[in-house]
């Protein structure tokens, strides 16, 4: 009997961790640029509200603090991995809501690879999210690559 209680005890804590437990909404984008030297660059794009992030007070700044993981792995090995701390600080007047944009740059070649990027607030050890895709960098020559229909102006 008491086996049981401590059994039903357990879940119900796993239950309320659970609960308790918030997905940071995360967006997220790409490009892939060519690079003279005929390796590739891949820009990560992300994205996400301040109020994703659980602020602390720091003099007179609320400061919120966002770990990112981004690991890019072949069939045979890891390729790259980066990590990284996003500081972000509001004022006192701060109303809130703002989205807040980042890039980092990983230089690859051409090949599939699997992309894993793990987001956790740093201020709150419950808060958290991770994304996996898959990355397919082809191998295409000058004469292959065409321009986008987007024009820049001044």
């Amino acid at each position: 009997m008491k086996k049981n209680f401590f059994m039903i005890l357990f879940f119900l804590a796993i239950i309320m961790l659970n609960s308790i437990a918030k997905e940071i909404q995360i967006n997220i984008d790409d490009a892939i640029f060519r690079e003279s030297d005929g390796s590739f660059r891949w820009e990560f794009y992300y994205s996400f509200d301040e109020n994703s992030l659980k602020l602390v007070e720091n003099g007179q700044h609320k400061i919120g603090e966002l770990f990112i993981d981004v690991t890019i792995s072949s069939t045979i090995k890891k390729e790259a991995e980066k990590k990284w701390i996003v500081t972000h600080y509001a004022g006192e007047n701060n109303a809130g809501g703002k989205i807040l944009l980042g890039q980092k740059d990983f230089k690859l070649e051409a090949g599939q690879y699997k992309v894993n990027a793990y987001f956790q607030d740093v201020n709150d050890s419950l808060s958290s999210s991770e994304i996996n895709f898959e990355l397919l960098i082809k191998s295409e020559t000058k004469e292959e690559v065409q321009l986008g229909g987007l024009e820049l102006v001044q």
